[in-house]
């Protein structure tokens, strides 16, 4: 009498769930071409359960789970953080007019400071561009006198 061994009776057969369907069986390697941590599976001996929640498919979605895990820490710290300065005080709920001048970043009456907090740019970058304007509206202003004046009113 010879023995032998099936090799397809002895590996475990796996089943997987898909829009209310039960597929399979697979072994374990054409199951985790078809499946994804979050997909249930069976296999003789335990219940529908997770891909992740399998032990021998742990290993395969472990991933997954850290990328989760540290999503809901940062919304947690966000959460946190919102409580703390409700907590204290510290929110700014007042809304600021559309044109305003600071008191912070002021050189003559803090227009460019003003200007550089409401657009999210550096008050250097805002003082440069009032700079140049002004030196154009000079020259602009001279630049007239070279014109020749001619009367604009209609003779009839």
């Amino acid at each position: 009498m010879t023995l032998s061994l099936d090799k397809d009776k002895n590996e475990l057969k796996y089943y997987y769930s898909e829009n209310g369907a039960t597929l399979g069986p697979f072994s374990l390697v054409k199951l985790l071409e078809k499946i994804d941590g979050n997909t249930l599976v069976y296999r003789d001996g335990i219940q529908w359960t997770t891909a992740r929640e399998l032990d021998e498919l742990k290993k395969f979605f472990q991933v997954e789970k850290v990328v989760v895990k540290t999503v809901v820490e940062e919304k947690v710290k966000t959460i946190n953080q919102g409580s703390q300065q409700s907590q204290f005080g510290l929110q700014h709920t007042e809304k600021l007019p559309e044109l305003y001048r600071s008191t912070d970043s002021k050189v003559i009456f803090g227009f460019c400071g003003g200007l550089s907090h409401k657009f999210n740019v550096n008050v250097i970058f805002i003082r440069i561009i009032f700079i140049f304007m002004y030196f154009i509206l000079i020259w602009l202003y001279f630049f007239t006198f070279l014109l020749p004046a001619v009367s604009t009113k209609n003779k009839i």
